[in-house]
């Protein structure tokens, strides 16, 4: 029998938080004979409200209290120091404002992967641009690219320029992509990473609150030889309620010129 652990995160959005619960219970229906389930709610609450284990019968339910607003990969991290996602078959990491399809579970089982897969990035629909997501990044960054990004997050006015500009150019890929495309990086909304993940790359360790966590884990991928792969058939609804799109601008610049800071000093030196 396969394995699977989801570390999802939760902050104060215990109503998405169980829809995203219930589509998980729908899919592991599916294949309730052929795979166990195990998930972590790692939960940056003001005032953590933890469900009932016994409301989800089908899987193991853990809710983890972080303390504080850890941020994004910051909750995970200190989720899976106390539950490890080591022996697993696969990992999910993932907000909680998106609902999996009923066939999520059945469809990831069917995959046949080598053992260079690290991460399977899935379609990821979002509502609010009618589109998916994946793939996020087709090819890595250059220096350069990364460098003006941290300067226009540095002088926002800068940025607001390029998005009246040039970024209103651009045009979204409707391209579509055959099954196992190799990419650079998925969204990171949803992620899917497989036991030769974590058995090469060991504890996550990354430090910055907010952004850039599909680069930091990209870079991981490409350090130990691990393919990042676009597999559309395993799907999931993106409902953005509680997006970082909502952040304040001026915690939005700041956490976003710390990521690109820390991307450009860790892996491109």
């Amino acid at each position: 029998m396969k394995s699977l652990a989801i570390y999802c995160v939760n902050y104060n959005s215990n109503t998405e938080l169980k829809q995203f619960l219930l589509s998980v219970s729908e899919a592991v229906a599916l294949v309730a004979n052929e795979m166990s389930i195990s998930v972590f709610v790692a939960d940056n609450s003001d005032l953590p409200q933890p469900l009932s284990a016994s409301d989800y019968p089908s899987f193991q339910y853990v809710h983890f209290a972080t303390g504080g607003n850890l941020g994004y990969l910051g909750a995970v991290q200190k989720c899976m120091k106390e539950y490890s996602p080591h022996g697993f078959d696969y990992v999910i990491i993932s907000n909680v404002d998106l609902l999996i399809s009923t066939d999520c579970f059945a469809r990831l089982l069917q995959l046949d992967l080598n053992n260079q897969v690290g991460w399977i990035a899935p379609q990821i629909y979002s509502t609010q641009e009618a589109r998916d997501k994946n793939p996020k990044i087709m090819n890595r960054y250059t220096k350069r690219a990364l460098q003006i990004l941290n300067i226009m997050y540095r002088y926002p006015w800068l940025f607001k320029l390029y998005e009246r500009t040039l970024y209103k150019r651009k045009q979204i890929a409707s391209e579509s992509y055959a099954e196992g495309t190799p990419i650079y990086a998925g969204h990171g909304s949803f992620m899917i990473f497989t036991r030769s993940f974590f058995d090469a790359i060991g504890p996550l360790d990354y430090p910055v609150f907010l952004f850039c966590e599909e680069i930091y884990l990209a870079e991981l991928c490409r350090k130990h030889h691990l393919q990042v792969c676009y597999f559309p058939s395993i799907r999931v609804m993106d409902s953005e309620h509680c997006s970082t799109g909502k952040i304040h601008s001026k915690f939005y610049y700041r956490y976003n010129e710390e990521a690109t800071h820390y991307i450009l000093q860790t892996f491109y030196k």
